[in-house]
């Protein structure tokens, strides 16, 4: 029975050749993408499963409450949870604190490479497994300036030597000895690191006074993070008690910051919850959602493809169908042949799909950000047995409609095919599915115009300050003195300031500002800056002045943009000036108003803000040029940086070129939407060349009739392609009102967005009819021209 469905099905095949690969190939480009979809989802699901104490272990992380309205999820936790822990509570195997940015060009052995990593302790060897290949895992991160290397960091410094008891410089952190050569970090590992140092290094450099202190700082967590193991006794439960008392202990130490701890498993934080601060590579739920979700429409538009040609030709073979019914044949045995031709049709299909989901791996690992980090994408013998089921899945939904359609033929009426295809009164189910295949393809099509639209928008947007002719270079714990001294002697740089933050990208840092006279509090996000950075960055001043001119103590003033200043009750800028702050238990005087401004990404609203002069915590330089950049005054900036910084990376960039890069997922994604949206229209394109080419040869003798009676090429075109034309127009109708709602409502989400108006949804109907007209009339056209004695001289 099986040999005989086969060869049936290979026999309608190639007498159907075309009809056959125009649906191989509409599921085969399909079937890729969804491939690729399921070999990401299956590299998420398998980060640190090769820990063998992952049932066991939690991330402990943060829940931030400052001024009314203001809260933050931070994957950090302060160090003193871990102390209180290990020091009140029992049930606790291990317990580790973790501070990333040990960030450093390393230099041994006369070589020079950049290494990233963490400053940790020896429970971190103990409580995940990443196995110590040489040294002790009791000692090798006990002493100061100890320090463990990745096999691959050792080896690219020493070869094949022992590396162990040799000492590598990490830039501004000093020196250190190795003591220890450890695995590298697997891809699936949410630790990623070429470098482990010494927790107590990070103690004895506060001791020096070279590092501020944070190691006990409740408030000061942005790079700690905490893990910890439980035993097998403890209770989820009773770990959350537990919290909660560390909890209720720091709110006496917090002053306006409220902190409340919860537990995040080692399974959820790759795929997991959005939280700030994250350490490693980080994937939501909501991008698999919505990437499984595309992807399943597409799949959805194929297999319409499929279910369509299959109905078309139903009438072709429904004689088939009576002849087999005649002779006894029952109407499952039927079912079962044309779902069988439909599983060898995704099987053939499935592996042209592997063939291309080869050809689009690399691409995806390129174009989305960080995927190169985060997924393998390799294909093992259980994920190609996935595939195959995924075969039979696409089969069982492209195949069942038309199987259960074609076996349920009536014998008398399909011997003398008078068989129709109708559903839902006059509107053929045929049609139907057409219009929702393009309907999805124009939805694709404004989503990119959408997309590009805004990236346009933003990239040109006024930010409220200057970007033009200036560079921004992240100190990397340079002294900011010596960095403005040093870069001010060049004689391109007109001015140098800085900032604790890069404006217009940062992750906005919030405090708590109360009024003398008045109990309630406010949310404010802030920067501290040097005395130039308002007037090199032209922010506008509505009121007073800049730190630049004032007798009084710069440290005990704030700048504040008018928001606050109508916040504070302050009607017009002027009346702000003079009034008084309580930030942080401190007095600070209002010296200045400027004009709202976006320091954040335009995503964010414009909210409170304040200027605070500290010039010791600046992280940021930005330099102004005098006459225009070029490569010899880039030369001239690093030589400049090499003199105060040594050996570590000068990482200067024009603002312009930061702007860019802040917002650059926007060209991410138009890549992987657009993609995406050309999938979806050649889909649905190869289903309109089959549907057309189909009606073209059905209606060959009528086209002969018409042509020996008169009628023209174009009056043949119009009758063949305007019930075609009149489907694009209906999915347009439907697309149009969907695609406005649906990419406000996204949009919205932003504060500052474009309108979506005649540009974007026109240029969409534009293309959509461009496309389908030309892939009609493309099929169309030999029929149209078709000599009417050849189409007319058999019966």
């Amino acid at each position: 029975m099986i040999r005989n469905y086969l060869l049936i099905a290979i026999r309608n095949f190639w007498k159907h050749k075309i009809f056959s690969m125009i649906n191989i190939a509409g599921l085969a480009v399909s079937m890729s993408l969804c491939l690729l979809i399921i070999t990401v989802i299956s590299d998420l699901l398998s980060y640190d499963n090769f820990h063998s104490n992952r049932d066991n272990i939690y991330r402990v992380i943060t829940k931030v409450q400052s001024g009314p309205g203001y809260t933050d999820m931070k994957a950090t936790c302060p160090f003193p949870v871990a102390n209180e822990l290990e020091e009140n509570f029992q049930g606790y195997e291990n317990i580790t604190r973790i501070q990333r940015f040990f960030n450093a060009k390393a230099e041994s052995n006369n070589r020079e490479i950049q290494l990233e990593g963490y400053f940790t302790e020896p429970s971190f060897l103990k409580m995940f497994s990443f196995p110590l290949l040489k040294g002790n895992i009791q000692t090798a991160l006990v002493g100061p300036n100890s320090i463990i290397l990745t096999e691959r960091s050792a080896e690219k410094f020493f070869g094949k030597e022992d590396p162990v008891g040799k000492v590598v410089s990490m830039g501004l952190f000093g020196n250190y000895i190795i003591t220890g050569i450890i695995s590298d970090p697997p891809e699936n590992s949410h630790l990623k690191f070429d470098v482990l140092g010494s927790l107590s290094s990070l103690g004895q450099m506060e001791k020096d006074g070279s590092l501020d202190p944070d190691l006990n700082e409740w408030s000061g967590f942005l790079k700690n993070y905490v893990y910890i193991q439980k035993s097998q006794d403890l209770s989820i439960k009773q770990i959350r008690d537990d919290l909660k008392q560390i909890a209720l202990k720091s709110t006496t130490l917090t002053k306006d910051l409220q902190l409340s701890f919860q537990l995040q498993s080692l399974d959820n934080i790759v795929p997991g919850p959005d939280l700030s601060s994250q350490i490693g590579p980080k994937m939501g739920y909501l991008p698999i959602l919505i990437l499984s979700g595309v992807a399943l429409l597409i799949l959805i538009s194929a297999c319409i493809n499929y279910t369509n040609l299959s109905l078309a030709r139903a009438l072709s073979r429904a004689k088939e169908v009576g002849i087999r019914k005649a002779i006894g044949g029952s109407k499952k045995q039927l079912f079962t042949q044309f779902l069988a031709e439909t599983i060898i049709v995704c099987l053939l299909s499935l592996v042209a799909a592997y063939l291309i989901f080869g050809l689009i791996r690399p691409g995806f690992l390129k174009v989305v950000p960080r995927a190169s980090e985060m997924f393998s994408l390799k294909v093992s013998p259980l994920l190609v047995l996935f595939f195959i089921g995924f075969a039979f899945f696409t089969a069982m939904i492209a195949g069942i409609l038309p199987a259960s359609v074609l076996s349920r033929f009536n014998v008398i009426r399909a011997l003398k095919n008078d068989t129709t295809i109708n559903s839902l009164g006059r509107v053929s189910l045929r049609k139907a599915l057409i219009i929702f295949q393009f309907t999805l393809s124009m939805i694709f099509i404004v989503g990119v115009i959408v997309v590009y639209r805004q990236y346009h928008f933003s990239r040109n947007y006024d930010h409220g300050f200057t970007i033009k002719n200036k560079m921004v270079i992240p100190l990397e714990g340079v002294d900011y003195k010596l960095l403005k001294n040093e870069f001010g002697k060049n004689p391109g740089v007109s001015s140098v300031t800085g900032s604790s933050v890069m404006v217009g990208s940062f992750q906005t840092n919030t405090t708590v500002v109360k009024l003398p006279e008045n109990i309630d509090s406010l949310s404010a996000d802030y920067l501290h800056t040097d005395e130039n950075f308002i007037d090199d960055l032209d922010i506008k001043l509505l009121a007073g002045h800049a730190f630049t001119n004032t007798g009084k103590s710069k440290e005990h003033s704030v700048v504040i943009n008018e928001q606050l200043a109508q916040a504070i009750g302050a009607k017009q800028p002027q009346a702000a000036l003079g009034r008084s702050l309580l930030i942080n238990d401190e007095s600070m005087e209002i010296i200045g108003v400027v004009k709202n401004f976006n320091y954040a990404q335009l995503e964010e609203p414009i909210r409170n803000f304040i200027f605070f002069y500290e010039p010791g915590q600046v992280g940021y330089a930005y330099l102004s040029f005098s006459g225009k950049f070029n490569d010899a005054v880039n030369s001239s900036l690093e030589k400049s940086w090499s003199n105060i910084a040594g050996s570590t990376l000068f990482q200067g960039k024009k603002m312009e070129v930061v702007m860019e890069e802040t917002y650059s997922f926007y060209t991410n994604f138009i890549k992987i939407f657009g993609f995406v949206a050309l999938l979806a229209i050649t889909i649905g394109c190869l289903g309109l060349v089959g549907m057309s080419l189909y009606a073209a040869r059905s209606r060959l003798k009528e086209v002969g009739i018409r042509k020996v009676l008169g009628a023209s090429v174009g009056n043949i075109l119009l009758s063949l392609s305007k019930g075609f034309l009149w489907l694009l127009l209906i999915a347009s109708a439907i697309a149009l009102p969907i695609s406005y709602f649906l990419f406000n409502i996204i949009l919205e989400n932003g504060v500052h967005h474009i309108q979506i108006g005649v540009i974007e949804l026109g240029s969409g109907l534009l293309i959509l009819l461009l496309v389908g007209g030309i892939t009609i009339i493309s099929q169309i056209w030999r029929t149209a021209l078709a000599n009417p004695v050849k189409s007319l001289r058999t019966e």
